[in-house]
């Protein structure tokens, strides 16, 4: 059964040509006036002339109760935009959605909170925007104050909350409605990873109870582990509607993103310490070309160059974190007998063997520590700088031996066997 129609949605917005968004009032016209005024600009009358700019153009789908939807896609491919028609938040310009249920959304930190409210009071005006009686609320209090880990802080005005316990609160009131429909925004990454795998439970726990989820995220290993559909937007409009491994391989295709190589210093970013700094990771194939996705029987490497100022005075220990997409940790690799410290730049490789790792998404942490008489030392840790499709291409003569379904586990080891028959 359907719990939601999407038919042929847009959404146009109107900005000026050069000059931000067109005045929506008297003073905001008067302050662009004058503000152009004072930089000398021309009052042309075409540079006055509103641009229409469609988010969304021609979106249509239907989701069925029970599925786990992912919606990926570029900066300004319209995933924001689509989210907020379907909480309600704004209105399509063209086009209409249905909605059969109770719908739950998350879509940004603290939305529907009050700062000067306790956590305690914005439970109950939190749960009442959603739809809850308050005495629903009060019968699920103490589940919502448990699972979000408030208790010591629940009595204390939100304004002094972290954003990871705006958004533990949050999620917890949303995933406690006991929704048809539960809306998810990129927001989950301000988590810690410990929550991020209770909520990636607790959205498993809905679909098990024949619930839909809609979440948007850039954490790929997410959407291909958490998700049975997903939509991949671009430019407004829907470029795949499929499985997530089929979604994702399309959004690569398309898309500037490099998943499997990292550079801090393109981004103007600086990663690392005065005794360290990370200068470039990257995945690549056997034959050191950039690598995506590989195939389960081929070995490929994970490789990061660093910098040491050679103020250490232990050695640096290069190490690569690979997570599953549920965020369970895969395993370490940690480069054994290291005594590099002297001040230089460093390449560090590790091969990953074919027919080790289980199919699926994976996310690389890359690290540099030092330890010295009982102090251990992290001098860079780039949580998700890189990630890995594992894919079983599923042919003749594989170890499937006609086996269609997922293999349980982390990995999928092809281990020597002997198998002798015993008697005749």
């Amino acid at each position: 059964m359907d719990v939601l129609k999407v038919e042929n949605v847009s959404k146009k917005y109107r900005r000026t040509m050069s000059h931000g968004p067109i005045a929506g009032s008297f003073r905001e016209l008067v302050s662009q006036r004058i503000t152009r005024l004072f930089r000398g600009a021309l009052l042309r009358q075409e540079a006055w002339a509103p641009q229409e700019f469609w988010a969304l153009d021609g979106v249509d789908f239907s989701l069925r109760e029970g599925t786990q939807l992912g919606i990926i896609g570029r900066n300004g491919a319209g995933k924001s935009t689509l989210l907020k028609i379907l909480s309600r938040i704004t209105d399509p310009t063209k086009g209409r959605i249905k909605i059969y249920g109770r719908t739950a959304s998350l879509l940004e930190i603290g939305t529907g909170f009050h700062p000067e409210l306790t956590g305690r009071e914005n439970i109950y005006l939190n749960g009442a925007l959603l739809g809850m009686a308050r005495s629903e609320i009060r019968r699920k209090l103490e589940q919502i104050v448990e699972f979000a880990e408030v208790e010591q802080f629940l009595d204390e005005p939100v304004k002094h909350y972290s954003s990871g316990m705006y958004v533990r609160l949050a999620f917890s009131i949303a995933a406690h409605v006991d929704p048809d429909i539960l809306i998810l925004d990129e927001v989950l990454a301000v988590g810690d990873m410990q929550f991020q795998r209770k909520c990636f439970g607790k959205m498993e726990e809905l679909g098990k109870a024949a619930r839909s989820v809609i979440f948007v995220s850039h954490d790929l290993a997410a959407i291909s582990s958490l998700c049975n559909r997903c939509i991949v937007l671009d430019a407004g409009r829907i470029a795949f509607d499929g499985s997530p491994a089929e979604g994702i391989r399309k959004y690569y295709a398309t898309s500037t993103v490099a998943p499997n190589l990292l550079e801090p210093s393109s981004a103007g970013r600086v990663v690392g310490d005065d005794d360290a700094r990370l200068l470039s990771a990257q995945v690549v194939d056997e034959e050191g070309r950039s690598l995506v996705e590989s195939d389960i029987g081929r070995q490929f490497r994970v490789k990061m160059r660093y910098w040491l100022s050679g103020s250490m005075r232990a050695p640096a220990v290069p190490n690569f974190h690979f997570y599953r997409a549920d965020g369970i940790c895969a395993f370490v690799a940690v480069a054994p007998n290291i005594k590099a410290s002297e001040q230089g730049e460093y390449l560090a490789e590790v091969v990953i063997p074919g027919n080790f790792l289980n199919e699926g998404m994976y996310s690389i942490g890359v690290a540099l520590t030092s330890y010295q008489q009982g102090h251990y030392s992290v001098h860079f840790y780039e949580q998700r700088a890189l990630m890995v499709n594992v894919r079983d291409p599923r042919e003749p003569g594989g170890l499937r031996y006609g086996f269609a379904g997922d293999f349980p586990g982390v990995v999928r080891p092809h281990l020597d066997w002997t198998i002798s028959r015993t008697t005749k």
